[in-house]
Parts: C-alpha cells; structure tokens; sequence
C-alpha cells in the first residue's frame, strides 16, 4: 500500500494513474485520524504537497512516517 502525500486528491490519483496503480494500492488523505487508522504502507511525497499549509504537511508526514512501519516486514 503506498499513502500519496499531495496537495489534492486529484493530483495524487494522476500521479497514481501515471504509474499503472489500482486503486487498492494507493490512499490519499488530508484526514490525520483517518491516518491513524491506517497501518504498513510506503509514503511517497509529491511536489504538489508543498500547496499544504507547513504544519499540515509537517503532521501528515510525521503521522504517515510512523504508522507506515507499523507491521511492515
């Protein structure tokens, strides 16, 4: 599962359409809990992600970081 960290959902459906993703391997969220309830995935960080205010990128980021590795292999 890879978590697309962008600054919409559209460009993160683009970006994922653009490698050849289903779209039960990718997830785009801005909502921290709803990241919260989420586990072992990759994070990729588009450059549109830099339209985020610092501090909601800075969260998202940080929260995806470490909820990515949990129960990674």
């Amino acid at each position: 599962m890879i978590f697309i960290l962008a600054g919409s959902h559209v460009h993160a459906r683009k970006w994922a359409a653009a490698q050849m993703l289903s779209d039960d391997e990718w997830f785009c969220t801005l909502d921290l809990d709803d990241l919260k309830g989420r586990e072992n995935f990759h994070v990729v960080v588009l450059e549109t992600a830099s339209e985020l205010p610092p501090i909601v990128f800075e969260r998202l980021f940080n929260l995806g970081q470490t909820r990515g590795r949990i129960n990674r292999r």
